[in-house]
């Protein structure tokens, strides 16, 4: 059997619903519904998330932008991690003839410690670099990996036998 291809029109309903989770608003940019009315809408939506097709690519999105949010966290994990691992250290290296340490170019940083770059400022050829802060970065990340979410305490009590009045 032959896959129906979806009109442009679906095409865009089912990219708002995505998006949105809102059907109505998912019809309104798709058709036309200047003279129609909101309980209109609300019916035609409705229809049109019955239909196999709309519901098949609807779930193809949504895993499709699953997929793009996970890879934004991960991205934003390396991101902060990177932040924690930076070191003074790496902003030094050892001029090997004068034997003097000198600040590394933003292009000489190890990749980690660029990303943890916020400003660089340079003034008559000297480097200034201004650094996310890193407790900041270790509560973001404390947060996305639910780190500081609150325990889940059980205080339900089964009592077995007869409890005491003097209890109550």
């Amino acid at each position: 059997m032959k896959k129906k291809e979806l009109t442009p029109k679906q095409e865009i309903f089912c990219r708002w619903y995505a998006e949105t989770g809102n059907a109505a608003e998912a019809y309104r940019q798709a058709y036309n519904v200047k003279n129609t009315t909101v309980e209109s809408v609300y019916v035609l939506a409705s229809r049109l998330l019955k239909k196999v097709q709309i519901r098949l690519r609807v779930e193809e999105l949504l895993k499709e932008r699953s997929k793009s949010l996970d890879d934004e966290r991960e991205l934003y994990r390396e991101t902060m991690r990177a932040i924690l691992e930076t070191d003074v250290t790496d902003l030094f290296f050892e001029d090997k003839e004068s034997g003097q340490m000198k600040v590394r170019s933003p292009l000489q940083l190890p990749r980690h410690a660029r990303k943890a770059i916020k400003k660089v400022t340079v003034n008559k050829g000297r480097i200034t670099y201004e650094f996310v802060d890193k407790v900041q970065a270790g509560k973001a990340l404390s947060d996305l990996e639910g780190w500081d979410k609150p325990k889940e305490t059980n205080v339900n009590v089964t009592y077995n036998g007869v409890v005491p009045i003097d209890d109550l």
